[in-house]
């Protein structure tokens, strides 16, 4: 199968969770020897954010996978270039203004958007969280946008079953397909720090995450360096805002930015904390920190999508005093870290290794080869028609105002 993919920029494998699972989804599908094309609509902004050398190295981690990177284009041209058997677009984003274009111009292709997580269901926890009215006009504005986008797709993926029942109930007559976060599970060999440590990893382009170290720092942070006063707590993850690297300020916290290999951090913490007060989709922090085994604590929003047992596989606080009182029990007995970090990877290896989830990108091409093409209305017909004229009439205009060295050289 020949697939098309829409992304704002390469996935960025080691800053964010949701560019390990793509980065791992397209790596299955060329070990299934599907022919993977990845087109980058926001290359230059990616540059100037994370530098061109950054770019460059993600661009090649996909050209090793035998990946056709496909960038400094308009979509349309590429999209009318050559035909693919599948358009796979990354969040409703990039698909709400040109999944109509890849109808036009593909026909014949199975459009998928994935939905990564539902932004929606993620802005209207924060609604519920802060009570505000512009949080709830924004959820109800994304989710009539993000909806009306999916209802155009020929299959929506979600990351968890939960949230596939949430989306069935939406749209009934959408086909929907899980693929969950994948995971790589590291070598077991864990060498604790001297000094007691927490640790927080996430990038934070992703509002959550700034919430959620922030209400930790000003709420449960103080308990446990009252109870463990040579405790550390380390904050990775890239783009950190100035409130958070003003906690750098803070007595014990050291806030380290983007790292570029986080399993050392992983691999010597005693435990790990993901303090999320609000969100969607299933949270990569927590199935990371598992995989290496290293003991949990989170909230019920930690553990969304994630069909485990809470006391078993990690702790779930929800309180300020009980996510305290949850990470100082851990600091206190390293049988239990020992005990909770080897269930959580046990748990990672069986539901969420690249092992378990290979069936399920298999199985995902499967469905997608079964949808039957979606039959265009007249009006659509028309409208295409139209369309592919008036480009191929302005690529042609183009082309003759082009001085003629450029014309020579292109």
């Amino acid at each position: 199968m020949k697939i098309l993919f829409v992304d704002s920029q390469y996935p960025m494998f080691d800053r964010a969770s949701a560019d390990v699972r793509m980065f791992a989804i397209v790596r299955l599908l060329r070990e299934q020897n599907h022919d993977c094309h990845y087109f980058v609509s926001d290359i230059s902004l990616t540059e100037t954010r994370v530098g061109v050398e950054e770019v460059e190295r993600y661009r090649n981690a996909l050209r090793e996978l035998g990946v056709t990177p496909i960038e400094r284009r308009g979509f349309e041209q590429v999209i009318a270039a050559q035909r693919y058997d599948m358009v796979f677009f990354k969040y409703f984003y990039p698909a709400e203004t040109r999944i109509r274009l890849a109808r036009i111009w593909q026909p014949q292709a199975r459009l998928v958007v994935d939905s990564v997580d539902l932004v929606y269901a993620r802005l209207l926890a924060k609604a519920a969280l802060s009570g505000l009215a512009n949080d709830y006009q924004e959820a109800a504005d994304i989710r009539r946008r993000e909806l009306k986008t999916y209802a155009a797709a020929d299959l929506v993926l979600t990351v968890t079953d939960d949230e596939a029942k949430v989306l069935a109930g939406e749209l009934p007559e959408c086909p929907i397909y899980v693929v969950s976060n994948i995971h790589d599970l590291p070598e077991k060999n864990r060498l604790e720090t001297r000094f007691p440590s927490l640790l927080f990893i996430g990038t934070f382009t992703h509002e959550p995450n700034t919430d959620g170290v922030l209400w930790f720092v000003r709420d449960v942070w103080p308990r446990v360096r009252k109870a463990f006063p040579e405790t550390r707590f380390r904050i990775v993850g890239g783009s950190p805002p100035p409130e958070i690297r003003n906690l750098s300020s803070e007595e014990g916290i050291d806030v380290m930015g983007y790292v570029p290999d986080t399993l050392p951090f992983l691999m010597e913490t005693w435990v790990s904390v993901a303090p999320l007060r609000f969100g969607a989709g299933m949270k990569g922090k927590v199935g990371e920190a598992m995989a290496a085994a290293l003991p949990v604590v989170t909230t019920r929003f930690g553990i969304e999508g994630i069909d485990l047992t809470p006391g078993e596989h990690v702790l779930v606080a929800n309180s300020p005093s009980k996510m305290a009182e949850a990470g100082i029990s851990l600091l206190h007995n390293p049988e239990s870290r020992a005990t909770i970090g080897a269930a959580g990877r046990d748990f990672i290896e069986r539901n969420y290794s690249f092992e378990a989830v290979r069936a399920r990108i298999k199985g995902l091409i499967d469905t997608i080869s079964a949808l039957p093409p979606r039959s265009l209305a007249l009006t659509t017909r028309i409208s295409a028609i139209n369309h592919r004229f008036l480009f191929a009439l302005r690529q042609h205009l183009e082309w003759r105002i082009r001085p003629k060295k450029m014309r020579a050289n292109a």
